[in-house]
């Protein structure tokens, strides 16, 4: 991969992508306007709402993930106490809405600086914008909108240090390291996949592994909070995470990688995946992209991959399609549209309004919380309703220690009653934690219930038996 001095300078305007570029500006702005209508219909879903709680409560980290999405739910609460509560979802997410933006934005300055002239800056922001991952995936409050923004900041690292070699490079590369392992533990891939990529192309002599200290003293630093955590409860979230992932407590089950192979399929676009594989041989970004690919499809023999999983390798896949794409991609738009109708096709099956229906999210829990507002105190079956109910009526509603799987109630002393009698708000499919044992339940048969049986949900009295 070769860069020109000429080549640099052109780019050095940050904005000059966009300023320079009429055509871009407005895909760029559209983009952004299409977050926010999207993000003011969509309802808060119940794993958006538990990080918010996590802003509540602040810690150096979480059992679940990383505190970066806290430190973001933090701001959001800011905007959520703005703004009117007809404008709860969008103002809630605006912070992330703002990152995922400027993520694009930085992912166009790396593509410029990886393909020179053989990119297309609005072929490679259409393809960006219409992944599922990538686009849609831009609105929400999760881990994986400051994962994207510290993985693009730490590739546009790389892409200088192989140009200029000056430390600053490999300083902001440790930074963005350890900020992104303060996001999500999936940064860890980034390492190796470079390294892969380097020897692959057999440019590893490009990097001068002496100024590596430097990346690795600040990498340390900044993540040095998730660590910590960690060291102080038993390296917990370390061992949960990779159980999740690589150490499912079932047998192999052939279906794990299969559908890991179809969704990755469906949800990239198979048109680009044909065109990569045929069309584009040495790419860095390539390289880095399917040496990700390879990883989960490893990983799928161990455990199910959640299909986000691999929003990362997404983004690099797509950094290395060139202008001579654009043969093939009035295909790759067919697919796309035919595949964002298939998917509100199906959502509006029988099926698809089953999921819905049972899926956690505020409009939901408004209608949960109106019909249990007059069992108080009342704790939640799992963390995205109690976090749900709390989100939508600003009352605290806490998990019922053990009701569920472990996550951060577990771990609040709130989560255990202190009251000789409460309420539970609980899945008719689930099971009772073992210390209920002690207590008395009355299942409680309430008209006003019975919005609560659509959800598959009940209501029991607690009462202890002293």
């Amino acid at each position: 991969m070769a860069f020109t001095e000429g080549k640099q300078q052109v780019i050095q305007n940050p904005l000059n992508l966009l300023t320079k570029n009429s055509t871009l500006l407005k895909i760029f702005l559209f983009s952004v306007l299409a977050k926010i209508v999207l993000a003011f219909f969509i309802p808060i879903a119940g794993d958006e709402s538990y990080y918010w709680f996590w802003g509540q409560n602040l810690q150096l980290s979480y059992f679940d993930h990383p505190p970066a999405v806290a430190w973001l739910t933090l701001i959001s609460n800011f905007f959520y106490n703005l703004f009117p509560p007809d404008l709860m979802s969008l103002s809630f997410r605006l912070p992330f809405i703002f990152l995922s933006s400027l993520t694009l934005f930085v992912w166009l300055k790396n593509y410029s600086l990886e393909n020179e002239d053989r990119g297309d800056l609005v072929l490679f922001s259409i393809l960006y914008l219409l992944n599922p991952l990538l686009g849609l995936g831009g609105i929400f409050a999760t881990p994986d909108i400051p994962l994207m923004l510290f993985w693009s900041l730490a590739y546009f690292s790389v892409l200088k240090i192989r140009l200029t070699q000056k430390r600053l490079w490999y300083i902001l590369l440790g930074v963005s390291l350890g900020l992104g392992f303060c996001s999500k533990y999936h940064i860890v891939l980034f390492p190796p996949a470079v390294l892969i990529a380097l020897l692959w192309l057999k440019d590893y002599k490009l990097i001068q592994f002496r100024k590596l200290f430097l990346t690795f003293i600040f990498g340390l630093i900044f993540c040095a909070p998730v660590l910590i955590w960690n060291a102080q409860n038993d390296w917990a979230s370390f061992n949960f995470q990779l159980n999740h992932g690589l150490n499912a407590p079932k047998p192999y089950d052939w279906k794990w990688t299969a559908g890991y192979f179809l969704a990755q399929s469906l949800i990239f676009n198979p048109v680009i995946l044909f065109y990569l594989v045929k069309h584009v041989q040495k790419s860095f970004s390539k390289s880095m992209a399917f040496s990700q690919w390879a990883f989960f499809t490893y990983s799928s023999f161990k455990a199910v991959v959640e299909g986000n999983w691999t929003i990362t390798a997404h983004v690099q896949a797509l950094a290395a399609v060139d202008k001579k794409f654009k043969d093939y991609f009035k295909f790759s738009l067919i697919y796309a549209s035919l595949f964002w109708l298939g998917l509100i096709a199906v959502l509006l099956t029988p099926f698809g309004t089953e999921k819905l229906r049972l899926f956690p999210q505020s409009h939901m829990a408004t209608q949960i919380y109106n019909a249990t507002k007059d069992y108080r105190p009342l704790y939640g079956p799992t963390y995205q309703i109690s976090s749900l109910l709390h989100f939508i009526s600003k009352e605290p509603v806490y998990k019922l220690k053990g009701l569920s799987r472990h996550d951060f109630y577990d771990r609040m002393p709130q989560s255990f009653p202190v009251e000789n009698t409460f309420y539970v708000l609980k899945y008719t499919h689930s099971g009772w934690p073992a210390w209920i044992e002690n207590y008395k339940l009355e299942l409680i048969t309430d008209e006003n219930l019975s919005y609560l049986n659509q959800h598959s949900l009940e209501v029991y009295r607690v009462s202890s038996y002293e």
